[in-house]
């Protein structure tokens, strides 16, 4: 849409429309594209940059678009601290800036290459194609390590399928514009425009649909080593840079100072996320999904949920932590404890089951797994867990020498009725509200598993109690992380 707004000015220009006019109204249209889309981050981000080249534009001044993806995240920083945590934002912002350092460095060079070919129609099929390519190529190579914090893998099929999609979407965004002003001002004639902007966009769902199900260019590695391989590559990049531009101080200093910050960040990240004890509050709607990791080791605290990507936010944790699972702890089968279990079991093989019923079908897919009662305790080499079962209220209690975590199986009852050990937890998480009481354990921090509305409604009346509280609420898992006795939180 932005990219079609630079078109629309060019317009203005051409037909001599005053520039303050031209810019004003296309200031307007950004605001309310980004007013539309619910100003979601990447979009914000974008707009900001618009609106950025616009007044430099009336000013007489040229834009630099770096300059305007650091002024955005300033303005985002501004107003909102905690937008950088934002996944969405960070893939935007990095891939933004793959773009940004491609066009402005390195397709002036690939373009004197192309320059060569003699054949005028070949030289543009060439250059466009390879133009989609790189870009894709650029965006894909910056927002490899959040890819690989958020997915565990990569997927490299997208740079090859944009070469196919990118131009039937430039085609698609004039159609549907054209088709929505032929439609305001005739809306009694058939629409020829709307047909074929539908059939355009049909073409790149099943062209998407098509390139989801290739899984020989995907890469899901198993180990912390595909860190230092990434790594690896963005230095023989770095370093090729370098010798590229070995006159210019500045950007050689850049681009050592990047490569510095990138590799340190990995490698600081890869061992602290290793001797860290992580509790994972999984967004599963309303319902219980608690990993503990620590070491290797995972333990699932319930699985069930009224989201339909629960189950998928469970095997994502699961797959991020080291893929396996040492037990999985449910109290009964109820969906809110364990709607996801068979799809898990299923999907994994944990070594013990602790468990009051079974969902229909559980029984079959346990082969060859520990099965003990709910309430048994679990000494693990990483954890000790404890579990409290009465009058219909389950509580599990996580801890080690890092951490100590109550998860509430149901929230409706006296925290004051739990023995000593339970109510003295550092962290207390539990689904769609709280249980009394709260305000009187001296509880640090809470976590609610809660759907949308509902988990900002829980938070307003503990803040009120004075305890601090995170939700889920549609909006991502709620990472708790300890190592010796300190305790950190935010949002994944």
């Amino acid at each position: 849409s932005f990219v079609r707004l630079l078109l629309i000015i060019s317009l203005f220009k051409k037909l001599r429309i005053n520039k303050l006019i031209s810019n004003i109204a296309a200031a307007g249209c950004i605001v309310g594209i980004m007013a539309l889309t619910g100003f979601t981050y990447s979009v914000i981000r974008a707009g900001i940059m618009m609106l950025v080249f616009l007044f430099g534009d009336q000013i007489m001044k040229h834009t630099d678009s770096l300059n305007s993806l650091g002024f955005a995240l300033t303005a985002f920083t501004a107003f909102n601290p905690f937008a950088l945590g934002s996944a969405a934002l960070q893939l935007s912002v990095l891939s933004s800036l793959g773009i940004i350092l491609y066009t402005q460095y390195i397709q002036p060079d690939v373009a004197a290459v192309l320059e060569k070919i003699g054949f005028t129609p070949l030289r543009r099929a060439v250059s466009k194609i390879s133009s989609l390519f790189m870009i894709s190529v650029s965006a894909m190579a910056f927002t490899m390590p959040v890819t690989l914090n958020l997915y565990g893998g990569f997927n490299f099929i997208s740079p090859i399928v944009n070469v196919a999609v990118v131009p039937f979407a430039s085609f698609s965004m004039v159609l549907f514009v054209i088709s929505a002003l032929f439609g305001s001002v005739l809306p009694a004639l058939f629409n020829p425009f709307a047909l074929i902007s539908r059939i355009s966009s049909g073409v790149i769902f099943k062209l998407s649909s098509l390139a989801s199900g290739v899984d020989f260019l995907s890469a899901n590695p198993e180990s912390d080593k595909s860190a230092l391989v990434v790594c690896g590559v963005f230095l023989i990049c770095a370093v090729a840079l370098i010798m590229t531009y070995n006159g210019k101080k500045v950007k050689r200093a850049a681009c050592l100072l990047c490569t510095f910050v990138y590799i340190s960040s990995m490698l600081f990240f890869s061992v602290s996320e290793n001797s860290e004890s992580v509790i994972r509050v999984i967004d599963c709607g309303n319902g219980t999904a608690v990993l503990a990791s620590c070491k290797g080791e995972n333990i699932l605290i319930g699985c069930g949920g009224t989201d339909y990507n629960g189950l998928g936010n469970i095997c994502r944790a699961v797959e991020k932590n080291g893929d396996n699972l040492h037990s999985i702890i449910i109290p009964d089968d109820s969906p809110g404890s364990s709607a996801f279990l068979v799809d898990v079991l299923s999907e994994y093989r944990p070594e013990k089951i602790y468990c009051g019923v079974l969902p229909s079908g559980g029984e079959l897919l346990l082969k060859n797994a520990e099965k003990h009662d709910f309430t048994g305790m679990d000494y693990s080499e990483k954890f000790t867990v404890k579990a409290f079962a009465e009058n219909n209220i389950y509580c599990v209690l996580v801890e080690n020498e890092d951490i100590s975590a109550l998860i509430c199986f149901d929230p409706v009852f006296d925290l004051m009725t739990l023995p000593e050990d339970f109510i003295k937890a550092d962290v207390i998480i539990t689904r769609n509200d709280y249980p009394t009481g709260i305000e009187e354990s001296g509880c640090s921090f809470a976590v609610i598993n809660a759907e949308n509305g509902r988990g900002t409604a829980v938070q307003n009346e503990l803040k009120e109690l004075g305890v601090s509280c995170a939700a889920t609420g549609g909006c991502g898992n709620i990472i708790v992380r300890a190592k010796d006795g300190c305790v950190s939180a935010y949002r994944e």
